[in-house]
């Protein structure tokens, strides 16, 4: 009989150390990485603090070497990541631009950049900070008219 007493004052004490110390918060962290269908029935990886980019006709990787170069020039791209914060996916099409955390990312200079390279870029797509899915469209650089 002392052993149950005993054992059910343990059982106490636990539950009452885990509801007191528990975590009543509803917040939820945001995803690091969310899979996305592309319309090529293609799946893919967006990952925080990445812009995955389609880049239509980017077919041998001596060609995507000026692409890398002129997007590692952009100032939020995190070149300690891939090859100077670039990777380009042959295979699929795709230009990863790695961004260094709490960098605001201008697609549009990413676009200015992959046409300088010789190429159009298609959708761009990134994470937001809560984890959303942010899909934008290929849009220019506004030139400023000088007077």
């Amino acid at each position: 009989m002392k052993i149950i007493k005993f054992i059910s004052t343990l059982l106490t004490i636990y539950l009452l150390s885990n509801f007191c110390y528990a975590d009543t918060s509803d917040k939820q962290s945001a995803p690091k990485s969310i899979f996305i269908k592309l319309d090529s029935g293609k799946e893919i990886t967006i990952k925080q603090n990445e812009v995955v980019v389609e880049v239509p006709g980017i077919v041998c990787s001596f060609c995507s070497f000026g692409l890398q170069k002129n997007l590692s020039k952009l100032k939020y791209v995190d070149r300690s990541k891939y090859k100077e914060g670039i990777y380009v996916d042959i295979e699929n099409q795709l230009v990863t631009i790695a961004v260094k955390p709490n960098e605001k990312v201008e697609i549009a200079l990413a676009n200015e950049s992959i046409k300088s390279g010789g190429y159009d870029a298609g959708k761009a797509y990134q994470l937001d900070e809560g984890g959303q899915l942010i899909t934008n469209y290929s849009s220019p650089v506004k030139s400023e008219s000088k007077n």
